[in-house]
């Protein structure tokens, strides 16, 4: 998300902090004259410009070098209410600007330029505007951004140094690609669960099968915290929640089969982890000769499903196939002439 944060990174060389926070009303003119970049005569030439040829008052600024495109970011950051980072002048923290590759770089427009705080990120940028860049870079990194205003040609010459420095740019891989893999090897190799614990500096991947938990896979912690941010971005969760337990719903693809797949999030110790269960739509509709049943059971369960009163308790270990049983006895009644209802947390079967 776009973060208009009142808390003011570290102050550095380089780094100018807006008169005041949030987005201003007033017009790119008056905050150049406020500045004391521009002149009002220069201002009211420019606004005549600008509805003689169609053009934004900035732009017939910049272009008639009535203000330098250094003094055109300010301006913008000002009436913004965000910082301005002089990318000339500003000490960029190699290591930060590290964390999203160069390419996604480029595509966004923008850079991380120095960690602010634990989970912090300030991020060069030159269009606040660009909301999307800023969410997607917040995805990757699993950290809160916060935007400061450069010029265009700072950010292109700084991610030109980043791209040609050997060795100090790594490449995170794609999120989705990786939550992808995770569930199509979950679904692989018979797993009902898959869980993803902070341990160390990674987050430890485990499968859950016949009931028994086994290690997989680590993912490094930057790599990690993007999986969590994108989990919850499927499951429609708080993105920024990180102090509560979530839980949630989506629909994940495998093999040309889509898979229903419950999302729960929880704080720990180390950071926060996550749980996903995989819940298999049936190929059919689930009657009672799907279950197995021994001809007199059959006849006991089928007498105990006609009645229009009573319980009937079904018990087991998980994926004994209680829910499986639950829309067996559902079925007959779930006609046209009928309204049935079940009560159910999660919903892992729908029926008409």
């Amino acid at each position: 998300m776009l973060s208009t944060s009142t808390l003011t990174p570290t102050a550095r060389t380089g780094l100018t902090p807006p008169t005041q926070r949030g987005f201003s009303s007033r017009l790119i003119g008056d905050v150049a004259v406020g500045l004391g970049y521009v002149t009002r005569d220069q201002v009211d030439e420019a606004v005549a410009e600008a509805k003689r040829t169609g053009r934004l008052t900035g732009r017939v600024l910049l272009d008639r070098r009535m203000l330098s495109a250094g003094q055109y970011s300010r301006v913008i950051a000002e009436r913004f209410g965000l910082d301005h980072v002089n990318l000339s002048a500003f000490v960029v923290d190699r290591d930060a600007a590290a964390l999203v590759d160069v390419d996604a770089l480029r595509r966004f427009g923008a850079v991380p330029v120095a960690r602010t705080g634990p989970g912090t990120l300030l991020v060069a940028i030159s269009e606040p505007s660009n909301v999307l860049a800023i969410d997607d870079m917040a995805l990757l990194t699993g950290m809160a951004i916060i935007s400061a205003i450069a010029t265009k040609d700072e950010i292109d010459a700084l991610l030109d140094s980043l791209a040609g420095a050997s060795g100090s740019v790594r490449r995170v891989p794609d999120v989705v690609e990786v939550v992808q893999q995770l569930v199509e090897q979950t679904v692989g190799r018979g797993a009902t669960d898959l869980h993803l614990t902070p341990e160390g500096d990674g987050l430890v991947a485990r499968l859950r099968v016949d009931g028994v938990l086994t290690a997989f896979t680590t993912l490094p912690a930057a790599a990690g915290s993007g999986v969590l941010s994108r989990l919850k971005v499927m499951a429609e969760l708080e993105l920024t929640d990180r102090r509560n337990p979530q839980e949630g719903r989506a629909v994940v693809v495998v093999d040309g089969r889509p898979l229903d797949v419950r999302i729960v999030t929880l704080p720990l110790v180390d950071g926060e982890a996550a749980i996903l269960r995989i819940l298999h739509r049936p190929e059919h509709v689930v009657g009672l000769d799907d279950l197995g049943l021994e001809p007199d059971e059959r006849r006991v369960v089928e007498r105990a499903g006609a009645r229009g009163h009573g319980a009937i308790l079904v018990a087991g270990p998980r994926d004994a196939g209680k829910t499986a049983t639950l829309h067996a006895l559902l079925a007959p009644h779930a006609t046209a002439e009928r309204s049935a209802h079940t009560i159910e947390d999660p919903v892992e079967r729908r029926v008409p």
